[in-house]
């Protein structure tokens, strides 16, 4: 899915718009002992409460794509044969309303969690929704009706213990301790199944949240979709980094990695001007080839490739090779951040046998909030 999806999905889930009638859950202790089970109707429960219910679930579809959410690719055989996409299929088919897919869910949630003093709540929701198919010109090409989508919206969240505060008492004209209390917090993990786009679900997708960027609850997405936990954007610019110093040796210097650094940024400008609804992949072949065009020698190029075939599943993000938002140069003494348009003001250089990093500062230069002059001192004559 595409942010502009996410978005529409997500402006969805009020009560007046989406078709949610029922929320299913259970909430489950620290030990890992489900205490409660329900099922919630959203028409009769108070607006305020639905609200609230809405507003957890909702936060299941956001973040930015590649940090913390993640477009799960089913294969094919999991597909046909799979237990664990047969059981994401029967909550949606059933519109959760079979309960021994529902017990079985909950055990693996259960299961799937990482240790801590913290007592989950699990929540489900089941939407039906008619999906306009829009035309890039924005034209809608089907009528209403004809493009009914259902999908299921899961979150986890920790439900912590709220100490007693002082709380204003209106009947009292008094602030009074309030008491302990359980209280949900943002969700940790969620998902949504199937992806929604183009107007249509894929039961091929699922889209996967996760609040820390995937640092925790690991094993959930390995528990509920049977697949391998995805790398954060973060993460995968660790794994790239790696890659190109090994495949570069000696090799790796400031210029070429300042020329990969623009290549790629110039590849995220021209995919977004072009208004392309789905984001930018690149395969590691061609991210072979943007090395090559740096400079590189082909070999230096094949090598960087076959580096990150093997430590991901052949499909890569320019978000996930740089931080396209920053530049950033570190020593183990100094730490240096400029704006990806001027990355070329920092240069290495040789003077007199070490190793320096020079800075062009033609401009203003503030140290602390106080505005230097450099070079003062040699007019002065010091």
């Amino acid at each position: 899915m595409n942010p502009k999806e996410i978005n529409r999905l997500r402006r969805r889930l009020n009560p007046d718009k989406c078709a949610i009638s029922r929320i299913r859950g259970c909430y489950v202790s620290a030990r890992r002992e489900i205490l409660a089970r329900f099922d919630a109707s959203l028409g009769t429960l108070p607006q305020d409460d639905g609200e609230k219910y809405l507003a957890l679930l909702k936060k299941a579809l956001s973040g930015r794509q590649g940090e913390h959410l993640f477009e799960i690719v089913f294969p094919t055989a999991e597909v046909a044969e799979g237990e664990h996409h047969r059981l994401l299929r029967t909550l949606r088919d059933s519109a959760l309303q079979d309960e021994e897919a529902l017990e079985r869910f909950y055990q693996t949630v259960v299961e799937s969690m990482d240790p801590t003093e913290d007592n989950i709540l699990i929540l489900l929701a089941h939407d039906t929704w008619d999906l306009p198919y829009k035309a890039k010109d924005g034209a809608t090409l089907n009528d209403a009706g004809e493009n009914v989508s259902e999908y299921i919206l899961c979150c986890v969240c920790p439900v912590k213990l709220k100490k007693p505060e002082l709380s204003y008492s209106a009947a009292d004209s008094l602030f009074r301790s309030s008491a302990a209390d359980w209280v949900a917090a943002a969700p940790e993990v969620g998902f949504l199944f199937p992806v929604l786009e183009d107007g249509a679900a894929s039961i091929y997708s699922a889209l996967h949240y996760s609040k820390s960027g995937g640092d925790r609850h690991q094993g959930f997405p390995q528990a509920v979709f049977n697949r391998t936990p995805p790398l954060s954007d973060a993460a995968s610019r660790e794994v790239f980094g790696s890659a190109l110093s090994e495949a570069l040796a000696e090799d790796c210097s400031l210029e070429v990695v300042q020329a990969v650094h623009s290549r790629l940024r110039e590849s995220i400008a021209r995919h977004k001007e072009e208004e392309e609804g789905e984001p930018l992949v690149l395969s590691p072949r061609q991210v072979g080839q943007v090395l090559a065009q740096c400079g590189a020698s082909p070999e230096q190029a094949a090598a960087l490739a076959e580096r990150l075939e093997q430590s991901g599943d052949g499909t890569l993000t320019p978000q996930g090779l740089l931080d396209s938002r920053r530049f950033e140069v570190r020593t183990p003494a100094v730490h240096i951040t400029v704006d990806p348009d001027q990355s070329h003001l920092v240069q290495s250089r040789v003077i007199d046998g070490r190793r320096y990093l020079l800075i062009a500062a033609d401009e203003s230069v503030e140290v602390n909030g106080v505005d230097v002059v450099i070079g003062g001192g040699e007019q002065q004559g010091l």
